[in-house]
């Protein structure tokens, strides 16, 4: 919640370079923002957002064990980190239908070595699990946008780092 709050409060203010510390119960957390880039350093970990171009591409240290549709365009990235763990959320669309991406995903999960439960409700697939590496929740659904593409939200946290 601490990180949240903090991204936020920096967030909404200019372009220029900012930096912050914030106290709240759960404890403080430095928070940097520098252009469209926001920082937020705290005991539980370093979380990065950029809300620029930037954040359309994979970050540097993306795991490229983790299947994207040859066609995904990446809306949004995050990247954030603490001493035990190194996670990943990527934002999506793709022309496949939601059907198609999902298939896309089981598929690549089970090449990938991952055990994990898959859920259909709806116009909405959701699929948890894990493999020696990774936690991982895929939701993918109709984009909001273009009916004709599909939405899907990869989040992979590294167990160990």
């Amino acid at each position: 919640m601490l990180v949240l709050m903090s991204v936020w409060l920096v967030g909404c203010g200019s372009d220029a370079k900012e930096t912050t510390t914030i106290t709240a119960e759960e404890g403080s957390a430095e928070v940097s923002k520098d252009g469209d880039t926001v920082t937020v350093k705290s005991e539980e970990g370093n979380v990065t957002i950029t809300t620029d171009d930037n954040a359309k591409k994979l970050p540097k240290d993306f795991p490229l064990d983790i299947a994207l549709p040859d066609d995904a365009v990446i809306v949004n990235t995050i990247n954030m980190s603490s001493d035990a763990m190194k996670s990943y959320m990527v934002s999506l669309t793709t022309g496949m239908s939601l059907s198609q991406a999902g298939d896309f995903y089981r598929e690549a999960l089970k090449k990938g070595g991952y055990e994990f439960a898959d859920t259909v409700a709806q116009d909405q697939i959701s699929l948890v699990g894990e493999n020696d590496t990774y936690n991982m929740l895929i939701i993918i659904k109709p984009d909001d946008a273009d009916a004709e593409r599909s939405s899907v939200i990869l989040t992979f946290g590294s167990l160990t780092k």
